[in-house]
């Protein structure tokens, strides 16, 4: 990955370079590689980009020219309509309210090449997205400008890093080697309205932070609040069960999937990695009866705290609750959610992964899903080497 953002619906994106240029990321998967081989040779096929389109004409590698006397790069007409090249880096996902509202949720990146900024915006697509090619944000007037990183700050803001530099990128070994390195710059990309951000998080109460996790229209906000909750050591039950219930309140009272999305997010943060058993599984149980569609979030989250235990009794009840929710959600119309639970596979112990991964082999609609059948395979194939009877049954 050259950048990596994620989005109001809690997906993962990241940008690629020389590659195709756009990915959808979930536990678990296995993605096409810039360079090498994938580490486990068992692994036969990886998940593919999203993008419907390049942004350069022709195959990757001559979008760009060079002229011979000046060793400048010269650009073809059709690449730079395209976009500007093969080279990407950075990603920032637009989730604020200083733009106007066509910018919300556009995918930012830089294309080195074409000395700009590129956006793309997604399309849902079965259990992931198409990436779809949107109109450039920002083109620069000097060939020098090559964006390397793009973060969305506290006030709205769009900052962007520019390497600065006469020379795009390596051309070889054989090549003259000329990097300015006494130069760079910072661009902030403003819009009427901008005013600076003041304030600081690390002095509001807990119970401040969730509201604010939840009610801000300022991604950035919400996000600094959710991590100040989650890295105060030590806060007691008492705490946490405020913080939870300022969450479910939130969710009662909207039925936007961001806004409800946030408020099980700064649960998360409160309750954190190592909280007791079970009580994450207890409620995670109760928000996905409150509100459904967030299901995905929370199996994903339930992957990362309460894997099941090898011994069955050793947590109780709230085991019982962790393999029942598991089980109802095989059920489910969702492809989303069927993807979570493919990739939760790899996350429970290999003996205790055939039930959940022929409950999901059933869906035969999944067959020519992007994503689910691929990481099913990632899920069973160490199954597969370790009990041959069990991975017939599976291939059957």
């Amino acid at each position: 990955p050259w950048g990596l953002d994620y989005d109001q619906h809690g997906e993962f994106f990241v940008t690629a370079c020389v590659i195709p240029h756009l990915y959808h990321i979930v536990p678990g998967g296995r993605y096409q590689r810039q360079a090498g081989q994938h580490f486990n040779a068992h692994t036969y096929e990886d998940i593919k980009t999203i993008a419907d389109h390049a942004h350069y004409a022709g195959n990757p590698r001559p979008d760009v020219t060079f002229d011979k006397t000046t060793g400048a790069g010269v650009m073809n007409n059709d690449t730079n309509a395209l976009g500007g090249g093969h080279a990407h880096c950075g990603l920032a996902i637009y989730q604020s309210s200083l733009f106007p509202p066509t910018y919300r949720n556009q995918l930012l990146f830089g294309n080195l090449h074409g000395h700009r900024l590129v956006a793309n915006y997604t399309d849902p697509h079965a259990s992931t997205y198409i990436g779809k090619h949107a109109a450039d944000f920002l083109r620069a007037n000097d060939m020098h400008f090559i964006p390397v990183t793009q973060k969305v700050g506290p006030d709205g803001a769009l900052y962007v890093s520019d390497w600065s530099d006469q020379q795009i990128c390596h051309r070889g070994s054989n090549a003259v080697e000329n990097w300015d390195r006494s130069n760079g710059r910072i661009y902030r990309i403003s819009y009427d309205g901008w005013k600076p951000w003041k304030g600081d998080l690390a002095k509001e109460s807990d119970e401040a932070l969730a509201k604010l996790a939840v009610q801000t229209e300022n991604e950035w906000e919400s996000r600094m609040a959710r991590r100040v909750l989650m890295e105060r050591p030590n806060r007691a039950p008492k705490s946490i069960s405020e913080i939870e219930a300022i969450a479910v309140n939130a969710m009662k009272s909207t039925s936007s999937i961001p806004i409800r999305l946030r408020s099980l997010w700064a649960a998360f943060a409160a309750s954190g990695l190592e909280g007791p058993h079970g009580m994450e599984a207890h409620f995670i149980r109760n928000v996905i009866a409150l509100a459904p569609e967030l299901a995905p979030s929370a199996i994903r989250w339930l992957g990362y705290v309460t894997p099941p235990p090898p011994n069955v009794h050793e947590f109780g009840d709230p085991h019982e609750v962790w393999v029942n929710l598991v089980k109802q959600q095989t059920a489910s119309p969702s492809p989303i959610v069927r993807r979570e639970l493919s990739s939760l596979l790899q996350r429970i112990p290999i003996d205790q992964r055939k039930d959940l991964a022929t409950a999901l082999l059933k869906h035969g609609e999944d067959k020519d899903d992007p994503m689910i059948p691929l990481l099913i395979w990632y899920g069973i194939e160490p199954v597969v080497a370790a009990d041959p009877a069990v991975g017939m049954q599976l291939a059957k």
